[in-house]
């Protein structure tokens, strides 16, 4: 795809990356999201830079990548993974959902006004650094049994002050 030698800062459109060998140079330096932007089919995404998202990012498929050269940060909207890993220096949530299965390749912070909910009912995230849950902030898990319950799997250091929610599903009742 050719876009007459200009580069894409902000996307307020609809665009998805689908495949391994999809190519478009002049996208590398998105900076802003406030469409939807969608990576799938295997396809590895790098920025050049940081990246803001205040509309729906989706990365979904095996090996399927978005890739930040910086921070990620999300005011508002929602980042979905779906068997995709999401990488940036630090996924700063602000605002927004960031849910699904995958790897967060990094460390997360989760600020008041954000949530985290793994798994489509139930599943996984892993996180490869630090997490932290500031207050107001949300991590919203789901158990349909004793063995099928949603995982945040953290790999360094977490530190919780916000919410948990834990939510019954499929007529599952714990008792206590």
């Amino acid at each position: 795809m050719d876009l007459g030698g200009q580069n894409i800062t902000t996307n307020a459109a609809h665009i998805t990356l689908s495949g391994a060998g999809s190519v478009i140079p002049q996208i590398n330096t998105i900076a802003s999201n406030q469409g939807t932007f969608e990576v799938l089919g295997g396809r590895v995404f790098n920025t050049q830079a940081n990246l803001a998202n205040a509309g729906a990012i989706r990365v979904a498929d095996a090996g399927s990548q978005l890739r930040v050269n910086g921070a990620y940060t999300q005011t508002s909207g929602v980042t979905t993974l779906d068997a995709a890993t999401l990488a940036a220096s630090l996924i700063d949530l602000q605002g927004g959902l960031l849910n699904g299965n995958g790897v967060i390749e990094g460390s997360m912070h989760v600020g008041g006004g954000a949530a985290v909910s793994p798994g489509f009912s139930p599943g996984q995230i892993t996180v490869t650094g630090e997490f932290t849950l500031d207050p107001g902030g949300k991590l919203l898990l789901e158990a349909a049994s004793l063995t099928q319950f949603d995982n945040l799997l953290i790999a360094g250091h977490g530190t919780f002050s916000g919410d948990i929610e834990i939510m019954f599903i499929g007529g599952y009742l714990p008792s206590i």
